[in-house]
């Protein structure tokens, strides 16, 4: 068994791109760890570095304890599974597992029981003998899978494995692929651009965007405390409402504008967060998950609004927990419902490919400040129609905030 490291690794490519820059990661030997980002984030480079299939143009990748970045790909000691899995079609299930081993001249009787070894892992034992025209696309991916097992590697590096694959077959294919590198204890490395799939299947996931790490941390960790803006937007589904917001004083607490409306900040979020409070009178992008827009509140009313000292009516429902909203769409998932609904208030919303050092002034410039939209995740026992106002409580002790400069987490 073995780890893998890259101590400060980059890649230019010629012309001067820079696809991944001085990136710095671990993975323990055993651990299931994995890239994920936007297309064009750097992370199959850094897999293919990795693997020895792309040069290194700085800094150092070890497997193990050893330094790599001049051994060959056959001499890393690793193995591959692509998306497309690369099957020999003119050979039966068993002869493409064993297809590494026999090159390696490895006797027949010890192949024919690494083989079986792998297919029992795998639930393949049934189809050794058929050909991977005759297999579903999860058996072919189980195939290109056991052709890695059997070279017992020090480390396994996946690339979208379950990117050709139907909606529910990479449900099922998720747990498949988790279950089995559980059961060998392989340090895998693994990249996908679904979040999703990030989330349920690592041990820590690593968030990548223009070659830069951004977060690395467990899937909790990310989700709870993201670092930044680009993480919060990026990781979730249905993704965080972003909001343009001024944070004011309140009594002995806080209070944020969103638009017309106004939050009281929880007591729990300004004791967890108390560098907010040195950006009174300054705006700032709020963050709410769907999930935390927990409640329907009914149509509003007139009894509840107030007027602000400047004439502009602020919500104070719930004592300023409650947010009005324009429902535009409502969505069934049958256990809940997803409702797309308009804000009074600037939506920010973050580009996957930007640059690291734009503020809001320049997303103002290039047309990605918008309307307030947003999502909601609420009970389906709620009755809510296209068309309604509506009143959405807020947990506002899970309110989220960042810096609109730097775009860094508000902690």
């Amino acid at each position: 068994m073995a780890t893998i490291e890259l101590d400060q690794v980059s890649k230019v490519f010629p012309g001067g791109t820079k696809a991944v820059s001085e990136l710095n990661l671990n993975v323990a030997d055993g651990e299931f760890m994995v890239l994920v980002g936007p297309s064009g984030c750097g992370k199959t480079t850094t897999l293919r570095m990795v693997a020895g299939l792309e040069e290194v143009s700085s800094g150092t990748v070890k497997i193990g304890n050893r330094v790599v970045n001049n051994v060959s790909p056959k001499d890393r000691d690793i193995a591959m599974v692509f998306q497309n899995y690369a099957l020999y079609p003119h050979m039966t299930v068993a002869k493409n597992i064993g297809f590494a081993l026999r090159m390696r001249r490895t006797p027949k009787d010890v192949i024919e029981a690494k083989v079986k070894e792998a297919a029992h892992i795998l639930g393949l034992t049934e189809v050794l003998d058929r050909k991977p025209g005759q297999l579903s696309g999860g058996q072919r991916q189980r195939v290109a899978m056991g052709r890695a097992i059997v070279r017992e590697p020090s480390a396994f590096l996946m690339d979208e494995p379950l990117s050709n694959l139907d909606a529910k077959l990479r449900v099922q294919m998720r747990a498949e692929v988790t279950r089995i590198q559980r059961h060998l204890g392989v340090a895998t490395l693994y990249v996908t651009h679904d979040q999703t799939e990030a989330m349920t299947m690592g041990d820590r996931v690593a968030v990548l965007k223009d070659g830069i790490l951004q977060q690395c941390d467990t899937p909790e960790v990310l989700y709870d405390h993201p670092a930044n803006l680009f993480v919060a937007s990026f990781i979730g589904s249905p993704t965080m409402n972003l909001y343009e917001g001024r944070v004011l004083s309140s009594g002995d607490g806080l209070a944020v504008d969103i638009g017309d409306q106004r939050l009281y900040v929880g007591a729990e979020e300004v004791t967890t967060r108390p560098g907010l409070k040195a950006y009174k009178d300054q705006i700032v992008v709020v963050g709410i998950r769907p999930e935390h827009l927990y409640g329907l509140l009914g149509t509003p009313s007139s009894s509840m609004t107030t007027p602000s000292p400047s004439g502009t009516s602020l919500s104070s429902s719930e004592g300023g927990n409650a947010l009005k909203v324009k429902v535009e769409l409502v969505e069934s998932l049958g256990s809940e419902l997803i409702v797309h609904f308009r804000i009074n208030a600037k939506t920010v919303e973050v580009e996957q490919a930007a640059g690291k050092d734009e503020n809001l002034a320049d997303l103002a410039v290039q047309g990605v400040l918008s309307g307030g939209y947003g999502q909601a995740r609420i009970e389906r026992s709620h009755e809510v129609k296209a068309g309604e106002d509506i009143w959405l409580s807020v947990d506002t002790n899970q309110l989220y905030f960042f810096d609109a400069k730097t775009g860094l987490a508000i902690t």
